[in-house]
């Protein structure tokens, strides 16, 4: 069995990224692969508005997320804060990082002797989804996915779950993120890249996130 504390320059996994240090072994990084695949399945904007650099990103960030599992609590929960703000400033709202952590924890929860480091994981996947859930409730998240999902299902350009994205976008401008919002419909919203019925739809769906956060539309619901 290898050593599984130690760690390798972020550029030896991705060559645009930096010096910052990702685990090394094997095993880690065959689990991240295996919950960065599951992520994009489960998520085709990654794929669709990122391409390839993207995906080769994922691979460094996650090799160094999986470094945070064993880190001390509050160090990993300051650096995991960090890293939502600048993916979500790039157009990643942060329901995103919270569900490949949780992803990342399961992958790794599968390499022998490695429970603590998973669990350390799926704690920073909670604490991402409370704080989430404290702008804007789970029944909202819920009603405007699936609205978003009637009101454009006859057309040809769409993107599955996108309306989870729109709400967590907003859920995260609520908490003190800037420009998430406006960076995520810059190109989800784009009636270039996507039909202008559909544009309408989901800056339609921001809207009532942001309604639905509001005292009245609280009192409505």
């Amino acid at each position: 069995m290898s050593d599984r504390s130690q760690t390798q320059p972020a550029v030896t996994v991705n060559p645009e990224a930096g010096e910052h240090r990702v685990v090394a072994d094997p095993e880690l990084l065959a689990a991240c692969e295996r919950a960065i695949e599951v992520t994009y399945e489960r998520h085709p904007y990654y794929a669709a508005r990122y391409s390839e650099r993207g995906r080769r990103f994922s691979s460094s960030d996650s090799g160094w997320l999986a470094r945070l599992g064993t880190a001390d609590p509050d160090h990993a929960w300051g650096q995991v804060s960090w890293l939502a703000q600048v993916l979500a400033a790039r157009g990643m709202p942060t329901v995103l990082l919270e569900e490949h952590l949780a992803l990342l924890a399961d992958q790794i929860r599968a390499v022998e002797g490695e429970q603590a480091r998973a669990d350390g994981l799926a704690g920073l996947s909670r604490r991402l989804r409370r704080a989430r859930l404290g702008a804007l409730d789970h029944d909202t998240f819920v009603e405007l996915e699936r609205d978003l999902e009637v009101r454009t299902a006859g057309e040809s350009t769409q993107l599955p779950r996108a309306g989870l994205l729109v709400v967590s976008a907003v859920a995260d401008e609520l908490r003190g993120l800037e420009g998430v919002e406006s960076s995520l419909l810059k190109w989800l919203a784009d009636p270039e890249v996507f039909s202008p019925t559909w544009a309408r739809a989901v800056r339609t769906t921001a809207d009532r996130a942001r309604a639905a956060a509001s005292p009245v539309g609280v009192g409505q619901r």
